[in-house]
């Protein structure tokens, strides 16, 4: 479980991680919410490729300028980013969708609405290779959370991130490696033998899922953003 040292390049500290999160993600969030409200779009941003920047502030590596194919850090660290903030929303009495922004059903102009909170990590894994590259070749997993802390109170205003890895090479973690494994023999593999022509669903990390704190992931970065719709204020815990 320790980086190569080698590969670390960037001299990054607190303040460039709130900077950067604050001109690349929170402020622009702030213009897609005033838009949202007159256009009436989600003003969910993808989190992807930031997600990427932001691993490498934390981790002090570059990226290999390879966007969405190839290494996304400079020592092979495969980054996976997942979004629960700004969801699509829906009623419950008429099922139409509300925005995360919006206290009642635009159409039925009711209050019993259901709050999502179902984006996951994704990970497609359709042959042997791609098995090995995952769980054997890759050293590192870092995955990144963005959510809100107080999700049941209906606290959309603060919002947390959250980063963990997962090393293969690890005993700590090697339960990755099972299910992953697991997950391409015994259901990959089945939907290919009942349809060799449909691809099957990719694999579904959820972030409060059992299967993810099976693998025992190392907490490594948290920050809370508090008046994160109006004047965000970030705060790095850890």
């Amino acid at each position: 479980m320790q980086p190569d040292i080698s590969k670390i390049r960037l001299n990054a500290n607190e303040q460039d991680i709130k900077d950067f999160l604050n001109q690349c993600i929170f402020l622009p969030r702030l213009n897609t919410l005033y838009w949202s409200n007159i256009t009436k779009q989600t003003p969910n941003l993808k989190i992807g490729y930031p997600g990427q920047h932001l691993a490498s502030l934390i981790t002090g590596m570059e990226g290999e300028r390879t966007g969405a194919r190839g290494n996304d850090l400079s020592d092979g660290t495969e980054i996976k980013s997942c979004s629960r903030v700004d969801q699509l929303d829906k009623c419950r009495s008429c099922g139409d969708s509300v925005l995360r922004i919006e206290t009642i059903c635009p159409n039925c102009r009711g209050n019993r609405i259901e709050r999502k909170k179902d984006s996951k990590w994704l990970f497609s894994v359709k042959n042997e290779q791609e098995l090995n590259l995952l769980t054997v070749q890759t050293n590192r997993i870092m995955f990144i959370l963005f959510d809100y802390p107080n999700f049941n109170d209906n606290d959309f205003n603060t919002i947390q991130i959250n980063v963990y890895e997962v090393w293969n090479n690890s005993a700590r973690n090697q339960n990755f490696r099972r299910i992953m494994t697991n997950y391409y023999n015994t259901t990959y593999l089945y939907h290919i033998s009942l349809n060799p022509n449909k691809t099957p669903a990719p694999y579904n990390m959820w972030p409060d899922s059992f299967a993810f704190h099976q693998c025992n992931p190392i907490h490594t970065f948290r920050c809370v953003i508090s008046d994160a719709n109006i004047n965000p204020q970030i705060n790095i815990l850890h």
